[in-house]
């Protein structure tokens, strides 16, 4: 199945935010919204702005509005069928940019989700202290010492070579991105 994101009507509507860059490349959770997509269809979801739509393979497209934010249970059921299926109640629509600031919190839940199904995390140093640790991944090159957190009220995602430094504290749900610091 191929995933075309119909991100024209949207870009303007969404200002500033579509303005430089398609809304596909938002982020809201732990991934943007495109990189949602990609979970799922890896190689197989193209951004209208981004693409000629007569182009051969564009042809028998499966067309999402492009500000769809899909759950990850949507997204799963919709790889599992391999056709379009109804829009469930758990999946949300951008219609303004404060939404992305509003919707976080569940975005950061559901990518959680996703990102973590049937992996391990890198061991939390014994100079932490975790609360709440099986809501707590850390991806591989992540440095995280002498820091508090606290994944009770929702879960904490610390991506690949960031540096959480001393004396932070982080409390989920929260998401901190590859390579920050």
């Amino acid at each position: 199945m191929t995933i075309l994101l119909d991100d024209l009507p949207f870009n303007s509507a969404l200002f500033p935010f579509g303005t430089v860059r398609s809304i596909a490349h938002i982020r809201m959770g732990i991934l943007t919204l495109f990189e949602k997509w990609q979970f799922y269809f890896p190689g197989r979801v193209f951004i209208a702005s981004e693409k000629l739509i007569h182009e051969p393979e564009m042809a028998s497209c499966v067309i999402f509005p492009g500000n769809f934010v899909p759950s990850a249970g949507y997204l799963k059921a919709l790889a599992d069928k391999q056709e379009k299926i109804a829009v469930t109640p758990d999946c949300k629509i951008l219609e303004h940019p404060w939404q992305i600031f509003e919707y976080n919190d569940w975005a950061i839940r559901q990518d959680f989700e996703m990102v973590t199904a049937g992996r391990h995390s890198q061991k939390i140093s014994a100079s932490n202290n975790a609360v709440g640790a099986e809501n707590i991944f850390v991806e591989a090159g992540a440095n995280i010492s002498f820091s508090i957190l606290n994944a009770e009220a929702g879960p904490i995602y610390i991506g690949k070579n960031a540096d959480i430094q001393e004396g932070c504290l982080l409390r989920g749900p929260i998401s901190v991105g590859e390579g920050s610091r």
